[in-house]
């Protein structure tokens, strides 16, 4: 009797359950003894305990295994992760981190990583979730996470990477530096460090929130905060140059999208003899090498750096954007936001600096566009016949290769020529009243007020 009262009362739990299994409860039929019921009953109930035996050996023995890593998994100064599986911070860690192996998972877990973090082989990896602050540097300083050569499919996601300024006269911090290929940056801050000040030759410059190489391709940075680091004052030879929101230093296809630079980094101030004030820092620069295929759109420049004071010359403002002369080819601007640009320094004996331009395209670039872009407030020059700012500074010739630069929108440019376009020297927008007229404008103008 209790057997059947078990069996009952399991099949009530059941009725609603039991079907996906595969089991059913054959029809009753009028006339049919209660043994009859109770017996098919129960021979359902069976088959339903099988099924169920059969999924918990089917799942058995998959459970994953994660390794927690403390202060007491370091040794020599280095947490090293030399084998692939998933790693999870439990307290924060004083440490530079290496990793080394493919497949590997760094949770580190809201934690804090006070040192740096060196991706130095492998593939398919991911870092995300916590803080990284190096400390300052003593000598030429590694990023605060560094990819090398060779990396690939790596993943940085919800990381702050704050660098401690530097103290002594040598180069800031990069927030990141990467080498790697097929990577991707996503919803994270990064701090650059500034550069230490000089009474010599070597006076640090500012760090850059990104710095990719000419090694890296096939790269992501989206939804991430930047701010470049200051570049040291100098009481010698030495030119501290303020550093970048990012830098691409010959780095081939690459999307930044939906990124803020708070702000680049500010040229050092040039103090006593005759010394000159640094360069302010750009918000996204392209320098030293050519690069190929870049694509920088919904991105919001904030501001960029000054130009340091000099006792010579001014150093010059950064821009918004700037495509150095160093042969890039397909690089596309669209809709993106630049504000504030970088002010030239003032100068004692010397040439004051030029005022940041919102975009500037160098000479010898090939097939660059500038498109749906507001563009306001570019850099006061810092006095004599040094020049202000103008919204898009296009120094490529008219030809096969010539930029395009259409239906951009500028406003508080403090230069009179607002879109100097094709290296003509002559306005290629058109002024609107202010406010705005009913009066028809071609889509494709620039405009401006």
């Amino acid at each position: 009797m209790k057997q059947w009262i078990r069996r009952s009362f399991v099949v009530s739990l059941l009725i609603l359950g039991a079907l996906p299994l595969g089991a059913t409860v054959a029809p009753i039929v009028s006339g049919q003894s209660l043994w009859w019921i109770v017996k098919r009953i129960g021979l359902s109930v069976d088959a339903i305990e099988s099924k169920v035996d059969l999924l918990d050996t089917t799942t058995s023995g998959t459970a994953c295994g994660i390794v927690e890593l403390s202060q007491s998994s370091v040794s020599g100064g280095t947490l090293a992760i030399s084998t692939a599986g998933s790693y999870c911070l439990k307290e924060d860690i004083t440490a530079d981190v290496t990793i080394g192996a493919s497949c590997v998972l760094l949770d580190m877990n809201g934690r804090c990583v006070t040192g740096t973090i060196a991706v130095n082989s492998g593939s398919y990896s991911v870092i995300k979730n916590g803080f990284v602050n190096p400390p300052a540097p003593t000598s030429a300083p590694a990023a605060g996470i560094s990819v090398a050569l060779g990396v690939s499919k790596l993943f940085i996601d919800n990381v702050v990477v704050e660098c401690t300024d530097t103290a002594t006269d040598i180069d800031g911090r990069n927030a990141i530096e990467m080498a790697g290929d097929d990577v991707q940056i996503r919803h994270c801050t990064l701090i650059a460090g500034a550069g230490g000040a000089s009474g010599g030759t070597s006076t640090g410059g500012g760090g850059s929130g990104i710095l990719l190489t000419s090694d890296a391709s096939d790269v992501v940075v989206a939804n991430c905060v930047l701010i470049g680091g200051d570049g040291g004052d100098n009481s010698g030879l030495g030119k501290g140059n303020g550093g970048h929101g990012i830098a691409i230093a010959g780095a081939d296809n690459v999307v930044i999208e939906e990124c803020t630079v708070f702000r680049a980094g500010d040229g050092g101030a040039g103090i006593g003899g005759s010394n000159s004030g640094g360069d302010g820092g750009h918000g996204i620069a392209l320098i030293t090498s050519a690069a190929e295929n870049m694509f920088i759109k919904n991105c919001t420049i904030q501001k960029s750096g000054a130009g340091g004071s000099g006792a010579d010359d001014g150093g010059d403002g950064g821009h918004g954007i700037s495509v150095a002369s160093v042969s890039n080819i397909k690089v596309a601007v669209s809709n993106c936001i630049i504000s504030d640009t970088g002010a030239g320094g003032g100068a004692i004996s010397g040439f004051a600096g030029d005022g940041g331009n919102g975009v500037f395209i160098g000479s010898s670039n090939t097939d660059i566009s500038v498109r749906s872009c507001t563009i306001s407030n570019t850099g006061v020059f810092g006095g004599g016949s040094s020049s202000a700012g103008k919204a898009v500074d296009d120094n490529v010739a008219a030809g096969a290769g010539a930029s395009k630069i259409y239906a951009n929108f500028a406003h508080d440019i403090p230069n009179a020529i607002k879109f100097d376009v094709q290296a003509s020297g002559v306005e290629s927008g058109f002024a609107l009243s202010n406010p705005p007229s009913s009066t028809a404008v071609s889509v494709y103008a620039n405009v401006f007020i």
